[in-house]
């Protein structure tokens, strides 16, 4: 039974390797070819290949372990057997891993001499600037042939750390790019940033999005106000907040908690922000635990330590007009 543990969970890390466990050397090594077209099938076609490999290289696994549990086969065994499985996975894990490597680059290209490329680039950029008004970089150009599409990052020279994401339609007019709402999202976690880390100066995560209507951002995109400016002008935008606490919230410590977020929508009221709260609670035992943080990537692996969440939207705050006023909208568990 460990043998076909331990073949199943290497195919699943890579398609081949649990026929080395087998003692199959020859089929393993099919299975490394077929395992890098489906790389480059993935890429450029379909990932459907790279699953129907797994799949079948699954059932071989299987099938193969049941022969040799009938006495139909014979298993492989001693110290060689597991060097020939230990050198497999390395040489296989490097091999397969510049297969992807030089793949990604490659379907980047199709479809796109370098000419295209400062062309579209070129294009861009002159479109950026008589839309906003400013200069801007654009680089990153890459085709996704399989959707006939161009993809590609901006900044304005101004300020390079802020980039954006651009896309055009191969052969079509229209450019479509994040600008304006990078911009906005910039400026709403600066403004709102120093309220956040003094209220909850540790173990805290955060992040501000802006969206913003179609229409508003075809009106002030050559004008680009302010985050603050662009509020006072119109309602055409929603800012949302997410924050994760590693926080208790229970008995005693439940007030205190209420009062700081009386002072954060008290704070979004005054200044008028549309915008809707997300915040979670994690239990203080996950800092025995060595963890720091609860970030938006990793927090779903921690949703059995949550303690407690508020949703609130702004349409809410009108309400609010205590701590005790948001217990209905904090849930603990």
């Amino acid at each position: 039974m460990l043998r076909l543990i331990i073949a199943i969970i290497l195919t699943l890390l890579q398609p081949g390797l649990g026929q080395f466990v087998n003692g199959q050397r020859l089929k393993g090594i099919f299975f490394f070819v077929l395992a890098a077209l489906g790389i480059i099938l993935k890429y450029t076609v379909s990932p459907l290949p790279v699953i129907l490999l797994y799949i079948v290289a699954l059932a071989d696994v299987l099938f193969v372990y049941i022969r040799i549990m009938k006495g139909k086969q014979s298993a492989p065994s001693g110290g060689r057997s597991i060097a020939e499985v230990v050198i497999s996975v390395v040489l296989a894990a490097l091999a397969l891993f510049i297969v992807e490597e030089i793949t990604i680059k490659l379907s980047s290209s199709i479809g796109m001499s370098r000419d295209e490329e400062l062309a579209i680039q070129q294009e861009t950029e002159k479109y950026l600037t008589q839309k906003y008004g400013k200069e801007f970089t654009v680089d990153n150009v890459k085709y996704v042939w399989q959707i006939g599409e161009y993809r590609m990052q901006g900044k304005p020279k101004e300020n390079g750390s802020l980039k954006f994401f651009i896309k055009k339609e191969k052969g079509g007019q229209t450019i479509e790019d994040q600008y304006f709402y990078e911009y906005m999202t910039v400026q709403s976690r600066e403004e709102i940033k120093p309220f956040i880390e003094k209220m909850y100066p540790k173990s805290v995560s955060w992040s501000s999005t802006v969206t913003i209507d179609e229409d508003v951002e075809k009106i002030f995109s050559r004008e680009m106000p302010d985050y603050v400016q662009l509020r006072q002008k119109t309602n055409g935008y929603y800012q949302n907040i997410r924050i994760f606490l590693i926080k208790d919230i229970r008995a005693n410590k439940l007030d205190e908690e209420l009062n700081n977020l009386f002072q954060l929508v008290s704070y979004l009221k005054n200044q008028r922000i549309r915008a809707g709260l997300d915040i979670q609670y994690f239990d203080e035992s996950l800092l025995d635990q060595g963890v720091q943080t609860v970030t938006l990537d990793n927090h779903a692996k921690y949703q059995d330590q949550l303690q407690g969440m508020l949703e609130l939207e702004d349409v809410f705050f009108s309400k609010i007009e205590s701590p005790q006023d948001l217990k209905r909208y904090l849930k603990t568990y």
